[in-house]
């Protein structure tokens, strides 16, 4: 016998079925998320619902409205489950209530209801035949089941194992919720367009999987596939009537097949009364006209009509002006602003609106749990090419192929959104329009306004908070900062057209740029703004926020050189904000591995840096005494420079600082401060190992040991050189420094109170101190966000003073070393300081000189 190609049985499954609960009793247990879902499933089936849910526990708002909207086919029992709910007829339930404990829930829960009978407590689940209206099993009085299907959705096991046992009993279909061994049946992810409904089953194995399978095949249905049902089904009517002996069955099914099979599914959801009746003229024939030919047909009888018609017009009937003079309900416009993607996020009027709305036309990035806040018609947005069905949600939702022809930009989008809204206008409907983010801000708010008042419809306008401000501030991103930020530019990458703008922002080192829409287009922008034109430097921070205020959002880093390969390589997706400015890397505390653009190993060898930007790269002279006035940087992720005459002392802080981290984030390089080439070679190390600098401290400073008019070695001249002449050199070569990179920074120089208060025991001291004094403030208001300030402290308990401590303690208690570094951090990190001095006494604290602060009396080394 040779076996015919047939396909396998492939155990396993579960049976598909549509199941027609019309009128059925249904049983919910629970009032939460969960119960919601299974409530909007059952009510759409037409089914009779009983909710148990006692009253200690919160309905979700979704199962409350619903209860209030269905009064006819819905009914809430405020208490616990209770066994005599299973055999009790919808509306017949009471709700007296009983207590049990954790210890007995495995037990049957009884309650003293006097028509219920006794379930055993042991029964063979497998137990099959018709279930008689009252009979005996193990002897025990047995009643009939008053339920069609059970849905537990608690998350209670114990009480959820006691129900399934009972449904078994009594032979009732159970689904408990997240435990697929107890459920009869499970719930499919389904797509639902009118009457076509797409369900996606995983067996219960990955109802997350299910979803995305089911958004898939919603994503590729043709044009109008719920419109195209409807029609037919109103056509296959139609012909069944005309000819509706069973004998002409087999034609009119292969009829209709060819039909469906020769016209395309957005031309069958055009289908009207008078198109039918020409399609069902061939039917006698067993002809199938086309589509192109019934629209000749219809041409043909509209010109004919015309023509008997003539040119007169009939005289109005009196009912036909009554009709026009009735009132028409107005329809009313919103266009609401959904705000960044998280609903706490809406304003309250934006909220209620939602809720009041007759239809809510939505953007597709809108997430869902914004748009499920509508309690009426939902219509979203396709994407380019291929259109895309919403969710079945807990609203009434008509998905976007519902009027919609093949859709292949963002102008054709546009169209199809306006044309839902007129749509609705004209039938006298609250539309809102929901749009993301604020509505003005790159969201055609404006062109839509205009477009409804040519058709006669004014809007109102309610703003939301746009991902522009609010995405920069999820990702710790200020767009201004004084000193470093103090203009912002907002752009998008998609102008007219889907091209980027002519007008695309120029390099301002003080600017900030916040980019909307430009995944597609991070190459594009890469490479427009580092062009000569534009001139943005390679190193600029780039901050990355994707799906900003979602439970996905996500923040990425990278400079504008290596934009295109993070987005590439993090695989960033819309909707996602681009941050561009010197403004992302103040509160960022980021890893240099996110800004280094480290190509492989194919002709420039591993690990070869081609451009990178450390967070905060510190460059220090003389920094011994410094110690842990640097230290504070590096939790930062700041890189430092150290540059020292003594090899030893700078390579035990270089060596303190690094201990311990995973990467080098201090680097020694011995330099004599006297000599300036050597001061250069300093801040070019600083651009060989970290690509720049930031902040750059000029720490150098010695003092005649002995009275000038004994010194016959000029020890005063070194005061002088070092003290002031170097300082002066480092200050000159960070501002180049600073000016070469195009960004903002900070310079810090050490005076001294000697350089306030004159010394008479040191007075090139004091006098080089001073000179460092006016030299710093001459700096005041220095263009291109470079601050310039000084330090003027009294001595400090350091390694320095450590010869003559007993002198000078002698004169007063010392400055301690905290506030020295406290006063760097104030004059760093606040960028109203410019050009100042701050002035460090044990009696005063810090104050800053000018600024409204204390003087401080009779002051003393």
């Amino acid at each position: 016998m040779v076996r015919s190609a047939i396909d396998p049985i492939r155990p396993g499954a579960s049976l598909i079925l549509a199941w027609q609960i019309k009128h059925k009793h249904v049983l919910i247990i629970g009032g939460g998320f969960v119960a919601a879902g299974r409530l909007v499933n059952v009510l759409e089936a037409d089914a009779k619902v009983t909710v148990v849910c006692p009253d200690t526990e919160e309905l979700s708002e979704t199962v409350r409205q619903h209860l209030l909207d269905h009064p006819e086919t819905t009914h809430l029992v405020p208490r616990e489950f209770l066994d005599s709910d299973l055999t009790t007829p919808f509306g017949k339930h009471h709700h007296s209530s009983i207590s049990y404990t954790s210890e007995n829930k495995t037990a049957l829960i009884h309650d003293n209801d006097s028509t219920r009978g006794n379930i055993p407590e042991t029964c063979d689940s497998s137990y099959s035949g018709s279930p008689p209206s009252t009979s005996t099993i193990a002897g025990s009085a047995f009643l009939a089941p008053a339920v069609d299907m059970v849905l537990s959705a608690i998350d209670d096991i114990p009480l959820s194992t006691h129900i399934y046992h009972q449904c078994k009993r009594l032979r009732i279909p159970v689904n408990i919720a997240d435990v697929p061994p107890q459920c009869d049946f499970y719930f499919c992810s389904t797509h639902r367009d009118q009457s076509l409904q797409v369900a996606v089953s995983t067996s219960g194995k990955g109802p997350k999987l299910a979803n995305l399978v089911r958004r898939h095949i919603a994503d590729h249905l043709p044009n109008r596939v719920g419109d195209a049902i409807e029609q037919v089904g109103k056509l296959r009517v139609k012909l069944r009537k005309m000819a509706p002996g069973p004998e002409v069955g087999p034609k009119r099914m292969t009829w209709m097949s060819r039909v469906c099979e020769g016209w395309k599914m957005e031309d069958l959801a055009t289908l009207d009364e008078q198109s039918m009746g020409l399609v069902l003229e061939g039917f006698k024939d067993n002809k199938v006209f086309s589509f192109e030919e019934i629209q000749t047909k219809i041409q043909a009888l509209a010109q004919e009509q015309e023509k008997e018609a003539g040119v007169a017009a009939a005289e109005p009937k009196i009912e036909d002006i009554a009709l026009k003079e009735a009132p028409k309900r107005t329809g009313r416009l919103i266009l609401v602003g959904a705000g960044p993607g998280d609903p706490e996020l809406l304003t309250r009027k934006a909220a209620r609106l939602l809720a009041e709305a007759d239809l809510v036309v939505a953007d597709r990035l809108i997430p869902m749990e914004v748009v499920d806040l509508a309690h009426g018609q939902v219509r979203i947005a396709p994407k380019k090419r291929t259109v895309i069905a919403t969710e079945i949600t807990e609203t009434t939702v008509t998905p976007d192929s519902a009027s919609e022809r093949s859709l292949s930009s963002s102008d054709d989008i546009q169209d199809q959104l306006n044309e839902w809204c007129l749509q609705g206008l004209r039938e006298g409907k609250t539309v809102v329009r929901l749009k993301q983010g604020d509505p003005y801000i790159f969201g055609r708010g404006a062109e839509e306004i205009l477009y409804f008042r040519e058709h006669g419809f004014d809007a109102e306008v309610v703003p939301g908070v746009s991902s522009a401000l609010s995405a920069p501030l999820a990702a710790g991103v200020p767009l201004t900062h004084r000193g470093v930020a103090d203009q912002v530019v907002i752009t998008t990458a998609q102008a007219k057209g889907g091209v980027l703008p002519d007008n695309f922002p120029t390099y301002d080192a003080k600017r900030t740029v916040v980019v909307l829409m430009g995944v597609g287009k991070a190459q594009e922008i890469s490479e427009r703004m580092q062009e000569a034109k534009l001139g943005w430097p390679a190193d600029v921070p780039v901050v990355i926020v994707e799906n900003a205020h979602c439970p996905n959002e996500r923040t990425m880093d990278a400079t504008l050189a290596t934009l295109a390969q993070v987005v590439a390589e993090k695989k960033a997706v819309p909707p996602s904000v681009f941050v561009i400015g010197w403004a992302g890397s103040i509160l960022r505390s980021v890893s240099v591995k996110h800004l280094l653009n480290v190509s492989s190993a194919k002709g420039k060898g591993e690990g070869v840096v081609t451009s990178s930007r450390p967070h905060n790269c510190v460059l220090v002279l003389n920094p011994n005494v410094l110690f842990t006035s640097i230290a504070p940087f590096s939790p930062f992720s700041a890189k430092v420079i150290l540059g020292d005459i003594d090899r030893n002392d700078g390579l035990r802080v270089a060596n303190e600082l690094n201990y311990d981290k995973k990467e080098e984030v201090a680097y020694f390089v011995q330099c004599d401060v006297t000599k300036y080439d050597q001061q250069a070679d300093l801040f070019a190390a600083a651009f060989k190992r970290f690509g720049g600098v930031d902040i750059i401290v000029n720490n150098a400073g010695i003092a005649e040991n002995a009275p000038l008019w004994t010194d016959e070695t000029g020890v005063w001249k070194k005061v002088i050189d070092i003290d002031l002449s170097a300082v002066i050199e480092g200050t000159r070569l960070g501002i180049h420094a600073l000016q070469k990179q195009s960004r903002p920074g900070v310079i810090i120089n050490t005076a001294s109170l000697a350089g306030l208060y004159p010394q008479a025991m040191t007075p090139v001291y004091s006098a080089a101190k001073f000179g460092v004094v006016g030299f710093t403030r001459s700096f005041k208001d220095f263009p291109d966000g470079i601050r310039v300030n000084a330090v003027a402290p009294s001595f400090a308990d350091t390694k320095i003073i450590a010869p003559i401590k007993d002198v000078v303690t002698s004169m007063g208690p010392l400055v301690t070393v905290d506030m020295v570094t406290d006063a760097f951090m104030l004059l760093i990190e606040d960028d109203q300081y410019s050009g100042d001095v701050a002035r460090i006494t044990p009696s005063y604290g810090i104050d800053v000189i000018g600024k409204n602060q204390k003087r401080p009396k009779n002051a003393k080394l």
